[in-house]
Parts: structure tokens; sequence; C-alpha cells
């Protein structure tokens, strides 16, 4: 990892240009020039090749200068306590009215697709990705099928990896329910403590501020340090002000990132509807049998079909369709005894087998119903 060049001061830069008369030469040229739509940092506008006439440094005071009538602080403060500040570019507007386009676009989709049922398992789908590369950022080592598979089947996690993967899974399932509180510091400590149970080298560090005599940089092994946090005095002030930003409290908008996270998003979904789509198509061109089936029983059948000797349990169909346990368990009763998944039991618990002739079992069934 390397620290971005910090970037010349504008008040330097301008002196450069005073002194060498260009100012009124430069915004000529700036007004002339082509310049890239997205907002450049000084660490890769150094390096990007300059409009005619302009040397990266006159670039970067041209860029700053055009800002400045746009910038807005938030309350939030660095270390030296200067307030952040940020523009809103036209970019940004070009993005919104992007998402308002894709976020509008769900046209003409099948009713099974965006039902509430189909749209929870998509939810719940989306919380799983989110768990294990979150996780994954952090250092946990392990595989999406094993961490998916350990979710749905509710059993408990084998090493440090997978315990921070189901933190964040359940951290995620609890934001859901919080979505619409106020933030407040118990509330991220509450968080806190949810993210790092049972990961910690000292559990007594979740859940509290850091204390004075606690050190916590950001750093390689090389000791090249990346962060050096405030001191631990300063915490609660900026915690309160962090959450008072967060609820609103103080001036916010979407910024660039935040925009392209959200296209992602829409797309993602898209993506997923267009996929569930054909699948639902070719399923019911293929088998009408499945009209003898709810919409979570389908998509366990799908699943099965994709699958041979598959295994699942009340908690994994339970957990991947967010439904009472008893609803789990009438759902995968009822296929085991149409002949639709094999009963086995392992230890205490039951365990059911997605068949390896489940096609001809399925067509079987088709012809006694009378489809």
């Amino acid at each position: 990892m390397r620290i971005p060049q910090t970037p010349p001061k504008l008040e330097e830069l301008m002196a450069e240009a005073a002194e060498t008369g260009r100012m009124m030469q430069l915004f000529t040229l700036m007004r002339e020039a082509k310049t890239p739509r997205h907002y450049l940092h000084w660490d890769k506008i150094r390096r990007h090749p300059t409009p005619e006439g302009i040397n990266h440094r006159e670039w970067w005071m041209m860029q700053k200068l055009s800002r400045l009538e746009a910038l807005k602080p938030i309350g939030l403060r660095d270390l030296s306590g200067k307030p952040f500040q940020f523009a809103i570019a036209g970019l940004v507007m070009e993005e919104l009215h992007q998402i308002d386009l894709g976020a509008g676009g769900l046209v003409s989709i099948p009713e099974p697709i965006t039902n509430p049922q189909t749209r929870d398992r998509y939810l719940v789908r989306s919380l799983m990705e989110e768990a294990i590369t979150s996780s994954q950022l952090e250092g946990a080592v392990t595989t999406r099928k094993v961490a998916k598979e350990m979710i749905r089947s509710g059993r408990k996690p084998r090493d440090n990896s997978e315990q921070m993967i189901l933190n964040n899974y359940a951290t995620m399932e609890r934001i859901r329910d919080l979505k619409s509180s106020a933030l407040t510091p118990e509330l991220v400590f509450q968080i806190h403590r949810l993210v790092t149970e049972k990961t910690l080298d000292h559990p007594t560090a979740a859940g509290r501020f850091r204390a004075p005599n606690e050190r916590r940089a950001v750093g390689d092994d090389f000791g090249q340090v990346y962060h050096d946090p405030p001191p631990a005095e300063e915490l609660e002030e900026r915690m309160v002000a962090m959450c008072a930003f967060a609820n609103g409290k103080t001036p916010g908008y979407f910024l660039i990132a935040q925009t392209k996270v959200i296209r992602r998003a829409v797309r993602g979904f898209h993506g997923y509807i267009e996929r569930k789509t054909a699948e639902l198509r070719d399923a019911e061109a293929r088998m009408r049998v499945l009209e003898l089936f709810n919409h979570r029983q389908v998509e366990m059948i799908r699943n099965a079909l994709k699958h041979p000797g598959q295994h699942y349990t009340f908690e994994s169909h339970r957990k991947s369709h967010q439904v009472a346990y008893q609803t789990a368990r009438t759902d995968v009763l009822d296929l085991a005894g149409r002949g639709v998944l094999e009963k086995r039991k392992q230890g205490k618990q039951m365990v059911f087998f997605a068949p390896a002739d489940l096609t001809i079992r399925l067509k079987k069934l088709e012809k006694q119903s009378g489809l």
C-alpha cells in the first residue's frame, strides 16, 4: 500500500502564478481546455496529461479555484481541527439521474419475480454476499461456498474467519431492524460488539472508546503508518458529531463514490431479476409440476436440480427465506412426503438430500397429478 502524495498548497500555487503573471492567461486556457469529467486527486492528476500550455501545478491550482465557491463544510473536523468540506460536481447530478432512470426501469417483469417473497430472498442473498466480502477485506480466509453453507445451515463457526463472517451477517440483519433509528454512540457500541463477537484478543475492548494509553495506529510490517487516529480524549465529542452528521443534523449530500455504489446495486438487482426471470420462464416451460408447490419450495427444487446431492435442513430453509421455523418445517416435510427430497437422520438432526434422479421423480409426479 502506498500513501498518496500530499498536494501542493493553494496559497503557494497562487503566489507562483502571481509572480509569473500567468493568472489571467491560465483562466483563458482552462476555458478552452478539455478536462476530465471525473474528480482527480493530486496523486493522479500529476501523472495525467495536462491541458495544452498548462503544467501540473497550474492545473491543480485551477481545479482547486474552480471548486472554492461550491465548497460546503460539514460538522466533522480533521486532526488539526479544520472542517472537512466537499463540492457537488456536475457528475453527481448525472449519476443521480442515471440512478433515477435505473431504479424506475423495472417494467414488464413477471409477478413471481417482483413479489415480496422473491424480493426478500434477493435481500438475504445480498446480505450473505456483503457479509462474506466485508470479512474477506478484513482478513477472513475461507471460500464463499463454505461461508454460505455455514450461514444457511446454522452450524457454529470453525475458526476466526468464519466467526467474522457470521458476525457481519448477524450485524447486517440487526441493522435492517434499526435502519429507521437515529444513530447514537450507544448504538455504535452495540453494533461494534456484534461485529467483534468472539474475535478480539481482548474482548473487553468491544463496545467502548479507546483509552488514552491505547494506541491503535494502522500501518504495515515495515513501520509505515497509514492512519494515526485522533487522541482518545476527543473521541466522545467526535462520535457525537459523527452521529449528528449521519442523522442529517448537519449538511450532507450524495457524493460521487456513493452514487456509483447505488448504481452498482441497481445494476446488480436488474441482473438478478433478469436471471431469475429467465430461470422461471425456462422452468415453467419445461415443468408444469412446479404449480403444485409454493414459491419457497420451487426455489428449493431449482437449487436441487442444479446441485444433486445437496443437503437441506429446516434451519437452512428458514434462513434462506426468512420465514418462521414451522413454515420452513412444513415446506421441507411436504417435499419429502412427495418424494422430491430424501430424508435421513444425522445424529439428532433431520437432513434432506436432493436425489440424483430428481428430474424423473418430478415428471412422474406431474403425470400422477394430471397436469
